[in-house]
């Protein structure tokens, strides 16, 4: 086939290569963001800074990073620079601060205060026009507690913190800023680009190959080989893409609730705690199984909980192997391909989430039921321990397995070697039954020897009912309101709309004529009902977090694979091509690295989590905790509980989570947990408080934001001694009103 236009491969090749200098140019001429820090070891500016350094925003983090070298106390910050404003108008500046501050426009005083004593946020409105402004912002810490934050708001109304990308060290020059910009702006727009200007191209060579070639294609049969070419193209620069990321990933840091789980497996290892007994939790005693595995041999760090992280995913993804390939090799190397980016491309959120555990049982007794020699009652057995195992982690995650046992007996009954009788039936109900019972008896019996049993079942039929009946957003809802949100949260599918038109197109191919046998033909009916099951899984939490959709992302994914099955010779060239081009088209849009492996690629540090304050809560812990001490979080997902992971710190109470105690407070059960908190709080004494200012909080009818008895506890028994970016740590003073451990608050 000849090519009218030779210049469009050059074009290509001009577009990478455009891709890597402007990355050339970004290490080389983007311009440092951020102010110069001044730090002096008085609270007025005074003599001669002890460092300078450079700072990415206005905060307090080389301070506690330097607590060893820098005084924490009596100390003093100046930082200078330049503040760029994209478009003229009104901003107001928003400055928390304890001791005091100033703040320094084009040489006017914006704000400032000179008394040291932590107050409500000062806010001023200021007219600023487009383009540089000379900045000067001066701190003071003075005794007790330093604290800073500051945020802007832009003519728009749009509020966050004072961005690093508007924090100029030196006024640029217009050249430079001119090419900072262009710079930006041209690696942005080539990263659409070029993706786009590939995909173009493989669809204008497919083209022109079908409109020149077509009647050549036919009568000899090349559209398979052209198909497999297509294919190679694409998922194997994809399957480089996915061991990148996979790779990289290794830097990743826990984030979300898995690191609450991995402290709550830890305390169970190094504690010898019992679930439920214990430490109240609403998770099922399976996944604390899992996560304790994964700590005692990979160890409890982000190094060991990614690289277990990949073993599974690596786990998963070759059971899926083994039985897709029935549908063939194209199908499978797709599915796994894109399952494992889109896994991954969520980032570290996704990670070890438990409906991320329930895939691998439930992928290997669908594998394990495709064996067509093995016995039919230790199929069953199997299958039914696999799903059993699933149910330890989440219950609800079982719902296929009647679909999985079906298609086992619908695969006998189609065998005339192989009649179905009764017996033969029952035998396979039976092993399949009372397997699927072992794990759970298993956990209910460690429950039971452990002296756990009642508390869990006191939880599961008090707390559930009421867990269940929060939304994602931390709202309580109730009667039809409920079912309405259900069905409206349903019908979204979890942002996963866009992989039905694929779904549906692989499943029409695979169950026209095509070259699968009848059994492979019901495999595929067999993907699409749990594709369906798991669809409704979500429905059963209420809550609908991305990682809820998890299962059924799996399964849909898989059936997009099926537009890659093979067809019949004498099937027309559109029909065999059509499915290609639809999953290409869906690849292009929905599949993409993660945020963070754009920043790693650039030589970037990644964020640390929760904008640093995981690691500043884990230093101070570490600094000041010794042997014996108990710290107590007020905390959900906001990272209380990882920095007590990373410190290595025990907990004070049973309860790790606090937002039990906000909502259906009219119930008698909820009440009751707050006074067992209370109590439990009063007898351990804990040295150490955390309680999280920026956090997750419950909304609705019958929730309440206060706990007056906790709060009379805080005031009375405790000072405050540091505050952070979204954090205050309270820690026990003695009776003489001074800290337990001899410093002033």
């Amino acid at each position: 086939m000849k090519v009218k236009s030779p210049y469009l491969l050059g074009f290509t090749l001009v577009l990478g290569l455009l891709f890597l200098g402007f990355y050339g140019l970004q290490d080389r001429y983007a311009l440092q963001r951020g102010l110069t820090g001044a730090y002096y070891d008085n609270p007025r500016w005074q003599g001669t800074p002890v460092f300078t350094a450079l700072d990415k925003a206005l905060d307090l983090r080389t301070v506690r990073e330097r607590k060893f070298s820098f005084p924490q106390k009596n100390y003093s910050v100046q930082w200078t620079g330049w503040l760029y404003v994209p478009k003229a108008g009104e901003y107001v500046f928003k400055i928390k601060a304890d001791d005091g501050f100033f703040l320094i426009l084009d040489g006017q005083s914006v704000v400032k205060r000179n008394q040291g004593e932590l107050s409500q946020p000062v806010s001023q409105k200021v007219n600023l026009s487009k383009g540089f402004h000379p900045l000067i912002f001066g701190y003071f810490q003075r005794l007790g507690i330093s604290h800073l934050e500051v945020d802007w708001r832009d003519p728009k109304g749009r509020e966050e913190e004072l961005p690093s990308r508007v924090l100029f060290p030196e006024k640029p020059r217009p050249g430079q800023f001119r090419l900072d910009q262009s710079i930006r702006k041209g690696l942005q727009g080539l990263w659409i680009l070029l993706p786009a200007w590939n995909l173009s191209l493989v669809l204008y060579f497919l083209i022109l190959y079908l409109k020149k070639e077509k009647k050549k294609v036919v009568e000899k049969g090349q559209i398979p080989v052209l198909i497999d070419s297509l294919f190679v193209i694409l998922f194997v620069p994809l399957s480089l893409l996915l061991v990148l990321i996979a790779v990289l990933s290794l830097q990743w840091r826990m984030e979300l609730d898995s690191p609450i789980i991995f402290y709550l497996a830890y305390l169970i290892d190094r504690f010898h705690y019992v679930p439920y007994r214990d430490f109240f939790d609403m998770n099922v005693p399976g996944i604390y199984l899992v996560n304790l595995a994964v700590g005692r041999y990979l160890g409890y760090n982000d190094l060991g909980f990614r690289g277990a992280d990949l073993l599974y995913l690596t786990a998963i993804s070759v059971t899926t192997w083994f039985w897709l390939k029935n549908l063939g090799w194209k199908v499978a190397w797709c599915g796994i391909v894109l399952f494992d980016l889109l896994y991954l491309g969520y980032g570290p959120p996704m990670s070890m989430q438990r409906e991320y555990f329930i895939l691998l049982p439930v992928s290997a007794a669908i594998l394990v039921s495709s064996f067509p020699k093995l016995n039919d009652g230790i199929k069953g057995s199997m299958v039914g321990f696999l799903f059993g195992l699933s149910a330890t982690i989440k219950p609800h995650a079982a719902i296929g397995f009647p679909l999985v046992l079906l298609s086992q007996v619908l695969d006998i009954r189609r065998d005339p070697a192989r009649p179905l009788r009764r017996s033969r039936l029952y035998l396979i109900l039976l092993s399949a039954t009372l397997s699927f019972a072992v794990p759970i008896l298993a956990t209910l019996v460690y429950l039971w020897r452990t002296e756990a049993l009642s508390y869990f079942l006191h939880i599961a039929g008090n707390y559930w009912p009421l867990y269940v009946g929060l939304t994602g957003r931390h709202e309580t809802i109730f009667g039809t309101a409920r079912t309405e949100y259900l069905i409206k949260e349903y019908l979204t599918l979890g942002t996963h709309k866009g992989w039905l038109i694929p779904a549906v197109v692989g499943s029409f191919v695979s169950l026209l004529p095509s070259t699968l046998a009848p059994a492979q033909k019901r495999q595929v009916l067999l993907l699409m009902g749990l594709a369906f099951c798991y669809s409704v899984y979500p429905v059963f939490a209420g809550q609908f977090w991305a990682y809820h959709w998890l299962p059924f992302l799996y399964f849909i994914v898989l059936l997009s694979s099926l537009c890659f099955v093979e067809h019949p010779k004498e099937t027309s060239p559109i029909k065999q091509l059509l499915p290609v081009v639809i999953i290409l088209l869906t690849v292009f849009i929905r599949v993409g690295p993660p945020q963070e492996f754009f920043t790693q690629i650039k030589g970037h540090p990644l964020e640390a989590p929760k904008h640093g304050r995981v690691d500043e809560i884990a230093a101070y812990l570490r600094a000041r905790m010794a042997p014996g001490d108990k710290v107590q979080p007020l905390d959900w997902t906001s990272g209380a509980v990882h920095a007590m992971l990373i410190a290595k710190a025990q907990i004070a109470t049973p309860f790790v989570y606090d937002f039990h105690f906000y909502h259906h407070v009219s119930s008698a059960y909820i009440q009751n947990l707050r006074e067992q908190f209370l109590e439990s709080l009063k007898a351990s004494r804990p040295r150490f408080v955390i309680q999280m200012t920026k956090k997750s909080r419950v909304s609705g009818l019958d929730t309440t934001q206060t706990f007056e008895g906790l709060e009379h506890l805080l005031n009375t028994y405790y000072l405050i001694t540091q505050r952070g970016n979204g954090y205050v740590i309270y820690e026990r003073a003695n009776n003489e009103g001074t800290l337990q451990g001899g410093d002033e608050g």
